[in-house]
């Protein structure tokens, strides 16, 4: 039996940008991305596909991820309109949070566990 190891990248699927930890990436439907690091952009940061972005999810599983950079996560995503699960974003090992938000009026939606305050 052949196991994939669980990664943390983010699909991108009618206009919706959902960010997972898991094993499950070549199955699920959407453009996948893997997370950036440092400085580099995000791979849905200067794709077309992604101009329409208008939400963000981050799934329970994404708790369990360890990003290093935010860099540009939602720069220039001027219709951004929502972002559900915040806090299973852990920012605890993110060196570089340069431009990571968006011009427009972005709604948070909390989910608990708040993981993200740990990190503030």
């Amino acid at each position: 039996m052949n196991v994939v190891a669980q990664q943390a990248y983010a699909v991108y699927n009618n206009e919706t940008l959902t960010f997972y930890y898991d094993n499950l990436k070549n199955s699920r439907p959407g453009i996948a991305y893997n997370l950036n690091t440092g400085s580099s952009d995000p791979g849905w940061y200067s794709d077309d596909n992604c101009i329409y972005l208008r939400h963000v999810v981050f799934m329970p599983s994404f708790a369990n991820a360890r990003p290093t950079s935010t860099y540009r996560w939602f720069s220039g995503k001027s219709i951004l309109e929502s972002i559900t699960g915040i806090a299973y974003l852990d920012t605890r090992e993110v060196t570089n949070m340069a431009y990571h938000k968006s011009r427009g009026g972005v709604n948070f939606i909390m989910t608990p566990p708040r993981l993200f305050e740990d990190s503030l």
